[in-house]
């Protein structure tokens, strides 16, 4: 293949990188041996044989002199797939904590920069056999959902005693699963900027960073006008909320409630508890949480799962969507952290969600970063479990319109005009600096929602039995809550840094804690039910 320019986002993310701010993702598939067992001989095999449809994969980042331009994608010959594949083993018992404790350690090592970005982990020693496949890929190739189904390529949808048998197939030949993770994974070769093998060259690599610095002029243009309506349309947006939430009923954030049944306490009225409060002066102003901050490179994970009916049951009784009801978990687990003035509520914090543009059928099928974010409200100012679901589902149809005001035109833009020597540089001294602990927090932490396969996977004759995601921490953020639904189960990565968040393990009981309210609430007889009735 050409060398091909990075995308401006993915760029982006590798610029954007310090020593205390590794920006990879981590996936955690837990494997049930079967008869042929599963070992790091295994899974060596099968990344060999998959590895021809994972061109992203085997390219390194060649970066511009200077760093005056983004870098290029560039083929690396001779793959060794032992510098990317490590074999480890988890001391007694192998539980989740020990788990917990081996990917905190993995997720604050960056990637060697002069190899292509990704690492696999065999780890053995898990309880009842176990064994986990850990995968970490840096940001700059995939997002999370193009990065999950990257990651689902390696597996078959029937284990290999099947396909030998039953599909008279070969052992080693792909299933559908590791077609779709190929065909996400395998982009086309374009050069995408008009490069040329002789653009490897410092003389068409100069070529190129001139073409590219000409038309800067007319992008800053363009991508500053863009930004300055997208701005004026959110505060005039929000002003008209503030004025609609003078009403204080559900949906009053200029957005009617959102579909389902209604909440307890919203035939007409006001939810029951404290009224909710009013929206400030700027949409994504956020109060500053104990985790919020400049952050070391020490990380601490953790991992829950929760059966997907539950969240499903919740969203059909108490109304939302289940990302709702995911955030209005994570507010309901971070709540108790928040210190509370005597007569007082706690602050509401907001979170970061990333939100994909990548289209959808064959034209999505492709790696790199195609996300925008948006903020979304968690309820910790809001008492009660069923009333903060309900104060998270009104304020997140507003924060879903207001991030279609911010199109992902206005973060390629300023992405395009990020020269990486000038964004690597300056990350670099505010951490240096602590300028995170003096600043505002853009939000008080990143929570993202994907929807893995829904079907059983497998690695030979090994069955995934769970899989766990695990997003970046940022500095000034420090914790990132990350979720994906695989099997019928929503199984949900919780990672931060270990100096600003020393009790994760805290975070994670109140997460479960939050859900198995929230499965009572559903549950439980609705009082107001008869005067709901038309």
């Amino acid at each position: 293949m050409n060398p091909e320019p990075l995308d401006a986002l993915d760029a982006a993310f590798l610029a954007a990188e310090t020593p205390t701010m590794p920006l990879h993702v981590v996936a955690v598939a837990v494997l049930q041996p079967g008869h042929g067992g599963c070992g790091a001989a295994q899974v060596r095999d099968v990344l060999a044989d998959r590895i021809g449809g994972m061109p992203r994969l085997r390219r390194r980042v060649l970066r511009v002199p200077f760093g005056a331009d983004h870098p290029l994608w560039v083929d690396v010959p001779d793959l060794d797939l032992d510098r990317h594949l490590v074999r480890a083993s988890l001391p007694p018992p192998g539980g989740p904590p020990e788990l917990a404790a081996f990917l905190g350690d993995l997720a604050a090592r960056p990637l060697d920069p002069d190899q292509p970005l990704w690492q696999l982990t065999v780890v053995e020693g898990l309880e009842s056999g176990h064994v986990a496949l850990v995968a970490k890929v840096h940001h700059c190739l995939f997002d999370g959902v193009s990065g999950i189904a990257a990651f689902a390529g390696l597996f078959d949808a029937t284990p290999r005693g099947a396909r030998t048998g039953a599909q008279g197939g070969e052992a080693g030949a792909p299933s559908d699963a590791a077609e779709r993770g190929a065909a996400t994974s395998a982009g086309p070769a374009s050069a995408g900027d008009g490069s040329s093998p002789a653009e490897a060259s410092l003389t068409g690599l100069a070529a190129s960073v001139a073409r590219r610095w000409s038309r800067r002029p007319v992008a800053v243009a363009d991508t500053v006008a863009s930004t300055y309506l997208a701005l004026r349309q959110l505060v005039a947006e929000h002003r008209g909320a503030a004025a609609a939430a003078s009403g204080s009923v559900p949906g009053a954030h200029g957005e009617p409630s959102p579909p389902g049944p209604p909440s307890p306490g919203d035939a007409g009225t006001a939810p029951a508890g404290p009224p909710a409060p009013q929206p400030g002066p700027l949409p994504f102003r956020v109060p500053r949480a104990p985790w919020n901050g400049t952050i070391s490179a020490a990380r601490r994970c953790a991992l829950v799962a929760f059966p997907l009916e539950d969240l499903l049951a919740v969203r059909a009784a108490l109304g939302g969507t289940v990302n709702d009801v995911l955030l209005a978990a994570v507010g309901g687990a971070l709540r108790p952290l928040l210190e509370v003035p005597d007569g007082g509520r706690a602050a509401g914090l907001a979170a970061m969600v990333p939100v994909s543009v990548r289209p959808a059928g064959p034209a999505g099928e492709r790696h790199g970063n195609r996300v925008t974010a948006t903020m979304m409200p968690i309820g910790t100012d809001v008492d009660g479990p069923a009333e903060r679901l309900a104060a998270v589902a009104a304020a997140s149809a507003a924060a879903k319109r207001r991030a279609g005001l911010v199109g992902e035109e206005v973060v390629r833009g300023w992405s395009e005009l990020a020269v990486p020597a000038l964004l690597s540089r300056l990350t670099r001294v505010a951490a240096n600096l602590r300028v995170f602990d003096r600043l505002p927090p853009a939000a008080n932490v990143m929570v993202s929602n994907v929807a893995g396969p829904a079907a059983a996977l497998y690695l030979g004759d090994a069955r995934v039995v769970a899989l766990f995601p695990f997003g970046p921490v940022a500095d000034g953020i420090g914790l990132n809550v990350s979720a994906l639904s695989y099997g019928g189960t929503m199984h949900v990565g919780l990672i931060a840094c270990r100096d600003r968040l020393p009790d994760l393990d805290g975070v994670a009981t109140g997460l479960r804690d939050a859900v198995t309210d929230l499965v009572k609430q559903a549950a439980a007889p609705r009082r107001s039910g008869a005067s709901r009735q038309p």
